[in-house]
């Protein structure tokens, strides 16, 4: 019993972990190649330690979306581990 949920968990937890890595590298990715004056498409501006890009709105949406999967699965490991600790006290 055991061994069945400490596979989803870990699951989840590496889940967050690809998560933020992704969302890391898809900031990275926006901040270089993201337009240098805003404009009517590019109107989110984007700071990456003071050097400004502009993004879209679906692609703020985007990065937004995937900070937000992280810290699910994060939070989805963590309760799943109080949850086995309780039930084992």
């Amino acid at each position: 019993m055991k061994l069945a949920i400490e596979i989803p968990k870990f699951g989840l937890a590496a889940m967050g972990v690809g998560f933020g890595v992704y969302h890391n590298f898809l900031f990275a990715q926006l901040a270089l190649h993201g337009a240098a004056k805003s404009d009517a498409a590019h109107s989110v501006q984007l700071n990456d330690h003071g050097v400004f890009s502009y993004i879209t709105p679906g692609q703020s949406r985007a990065l937004t979306h995937v900070g937000y999967a992280a810290g699910l699965f994060f939070v989805a490991a963590v309760v799943i581990d109080l949850v086995q600790r309780k039930r084992t006290k």
